[in-house]
């Protein structure tokens, strides 16, 4: 009798564990096609998924789109499903495929303290999940704007105008040959050849390896660039890693940056944190640094010749004495500044290094 009552038990635990961890699971595919021309732009707006960009010589754009919904609870299944919709518009100009989560006349707060919780606890079950991803087949000469949140972008080489907003999720691209916009919140990127374009980075990592000319804003990332030719740079508690670049200009607080070769001329402004240039082409032009709170190392390459002006305050400032004649005096009435200034190296260079610094160390080198 009391095995009877056990084996009972048991069962009934099994057959409540099936009814528990039961899976309500719905997959359906949508697909769209427009024509389009060398003007048209097409915009993908998603969540929740992963946008493939395809290029293709085409003269029109395929939008596939595929919708897996699986959760172990009906109430949040129902709800969840029933709220998703798309919204597509096809003219001779714009093209556009649009995610819709929760109702179209949604307010902005609604959305904010109602679904955003609902989706938040929903992914929270172990055994639910949602993916909203599409497949863009599109002529690599048409105008792209994307904008995706809580998924990855990848597409191969584009010579069309390309606009990114992404937040938490990875880029990859091979080569970016036209205008671009690019705007990663929380996320990694990875381009081959980014040929020139504006960058917003936050809270990132971002690697080019090779480049004509970029403008960064970037905040809390890390950046890495192979080559580059010309950067502009706003930072803030950044980490910069350059192998080879021609000119940099910008504004930085709190950041590291390493410029492994700088073959011709840099201005910054810098507070805080760290410069360390680690070749410095002896035909550079100019070097333009105003710093403040902020340590700088400067390694000039082998036979370099230029001259130095230095205006300082409470600067630690090493320099070697075999290859420079520097005059120290108080800079105009201010006897808390001082001037220093003279000629690096033995011949003659139209070269010049200008500094401003106040508190910090710098220390030259020549190689």
């Amino acid at each position: 009798m009391k095995y009877n009552i056990i084996i009972l038990s048991i069962l009934f635990l099994f057959v409540s564990h099936l009814t528990y961890s039961q899976v309500f699971s719905d997959s359906r595919k949508i697909t769209r096609s427009f024509k389009v021309t060398s003007s048209t732009t097409v915009e993908i707006i998603n969540k929740y998924g992963k946008i493939h960009i395809i290029p293709c010589d085409k003269d029109s754009v395929k939008i596939e789109i595929d919708i897996s919904i699986k959760s172990d609870n009906l109430t949040k299944y129902n709800k969840l499903k029933s709220e998703i919709d798309f919204e597509f518009t096809g003219t001779e100009y714009y093209v556009l495929a649009k995610t819709i989560v929760g109702s179209k006349h949604t307010s902005f707060i609604d959305e904010i303290k109602g679904l955003r919780e609902e989706i938040i606890d929903f992914f929270s079950s172990s055994q639910s999940e949602i993916k909203i991803n599409y497949t863009v087949q599109v002529p690599r000469y048409v105008n792209l704007k994307l904008e995706n949140k809580y998924g990855d972008v990848y597409t191969n080489s584009f010579k069309g105008n390309f606009n990114l907003n992404l937040s938490y999720g990875d880029f990859k691209a091979n080569e970016l040959s036209g205008d671009n916009e690019i705007e990663i919140n929380f996320g990694d990127a990875y381009i081959n050849l980014l040929d020139h374009g504006k960058i917003s980075i936050s809270y990132s990592d971002f690697q080019v390896k090779k480049s004509r000319q970029l403008t960064i804003d970037s905040k809390s990332s890390k950046i890495k660039i192979n080559e580059i030719k010309v950067l502009k740079i706003t930072s803030k508690r950044d980490k910069y890693h350059i192998d080879k670049i021609d000119d940099i200009y910008g504004e930085t607080s709190f950041s590291d940056i390493w410029i492994y070769q700088l073959n011709n001329e840099t201005s910054i402004n810098m507070r805080y944190g760290n410069l360390n240039l680690e070749l410095i082409n002896k035909n550079f032009s100019y070097i333009n640094i105003n710093s403040k709170y902020a340590d700088m190392n400067l390694f000039f390459d082998h036979g370099s010749s230029y001259n130095f002006e230095l205006i300082h305050k409470s600067v630690i400032f090493d320099f070697p004495k075999n290859l420079g004649k520097i005059t120290e005096k108080p800079y105009h009435a201010d006897a808390k500044y001082l001037f220093s200034s003279g000629i690096f190296g033995t011949g003659s260079s139209l070269s010049k290094v200008k500094i401003s610094a106040e508190s910090g160390n710098l220390n030259i080198f020549h190689k």
